[in-house]
């Protein structure tokens, strides 16, 4: 491995849970590059994860691995490793995120060390890269938001003419995002190839992700946030992820396991008014209603409440802006009764 000169360090932060095999993509293409930690989460992955992290520790000490007792969540996950490593840099140097089925194209990191310093000339707390899908579309989930609330004209000046969906009204236009050389001032990217600056982070509250969020919106509310505080971020097309989307994702007509739904329309609230503002009403409402909307063909069509329910208390705590609720409780509340008698059944067998 050719190393790049640079003057910071870099270190990555991978969450995982239930995904060996992708996770063996992700860290073979990943430990090849020019990086100094690899801090992996794994939340209490119950496949042969242990297994891979151990095989793959034995053969290069950058790996960093931290298990824990119970799945506490991909947004807790970036939380606790963005602490790791923002300790093991001592609060000097860049962190880069990502999920355990993407992972940075070949160059992508060089690229980044030889631009880092022109980054820090410019201002710029976090970069984010062009994901893509391995047949090459652009990935929709990691495509970076452009806030239509808080700079319409500057963001349909831009979007406007290049548009054929509402969503394309408010995302980076696919032709920039295919384009090489592009510097793009954006409002909001994913937690996947996303560089952070830390020393632009800012200090307490608001350096880390919501952990409580659990799943979803938690990249969009962190990186808002930046912008809010005034920290200027970026897509920088010539850096590239890949993103093996073949699981599904948010973008799921009817998401399995139900619960999922829970966490997307909860998180909706909070995440709703950190984009619009006084607006955050009638986009809540129409996440609801999209939800409700799948809940009830489920209903129909299988006799299956059980999205329907998810929805129902993801309203009660968004609302209330509670996220206390135990996700073992969301677990128990989406399982069947067969389901479950045959699972305590399969325990007892000898």
């Amino acid at each position: 491995m050719s190393q790049s000169p640079r003057t910071h360090r870099l270190a990555c932060v991978i969450v995982t849970h239930n995904r060996a095999g992708q996770l063996r993509t992700c860290l073979t293409h990943t430990l090849q590059q020019d990086v100094d930690v690899v801090v992996v989460i794994d939340n209490a992955s119950q496949d042969s994860t242990q297994e891979l992290l151990a095989e793959f520790q034995a053969c290069d000490p950058r790996l960093v691995v931290e298990r824990q007792r119970r799945n506490r969540g991909g947004a807790w996950g970036f939380a606790r490793g963005m602490r790791r490593a923002d300790q093991w840099l001592g609060g000097r140097g860049w962190i880069l995120l990502f999920d355990d089925d993407s992972w940075p194209e070949s160059g992508c990191i060089s690229r980044f060390h030889a631009r880092e310093p022109l980054y820090r000339r410019e201002g710029v707390a976090a970069v984010g890269a062009a994901v893509f899908a391995a047949d090459g579309r652009a990935v929709e989930a990691n495509r970076p938001v452009l806030n239509l609330f808080r700079r319409p004209a500057q963001v349909l000046a831009l979007t406007a003419r290049r548009s054929h969906s509402l969503r394309d009204l408010y995302h980076v236009p696919l032709g920039l995002l295919r384009r090489p050389g592009q510097w793009l001032d954006v409002d909001s990217i994913s937690f996947v190839g996303l560089f952070l600056d830390l020393a632009a982070l800012p200090p307490g509250r608001g350096r880390y992700p919501r952990g409580s969020l659990f799943i979803y919106s938690d990249d969009t509310l962190f990186t808002l946030e930046l912008g809010r505080r005034g920290r200027r971020s970026i897509l920088d097309t010539d850096l590239v992820f890949r993103h093996d989307t073949s699981a599904g994702g948010a973008a799921s007509s009817c998401l399995n396991p139900a619960w999922k739904h829970y966490y997307i329309v909860r998180n909706s609230f909070l995440m709703n008014r950190a984009l619009s503002g006084l607006w955050f009403g009638p986009l809540c409402l129409a996440t609801v209603l999209t939800h409700t909307v799948k809940g009830l063909q489920l209903r129909w069509r299988q006799g299956d409440g059980r999205l329907l329910a998810m929805v129902a208390l993801a309203v009660r705590d968004g609302w209330r802006s509670d996220y206390r609720r135990p996700h073992a409780e969301l677990e128990a509340r989406c399982t069947r009764p067969t389901e479950l008698r045959l699972s305590q059944t399969e325990g007892t067998e000898t």
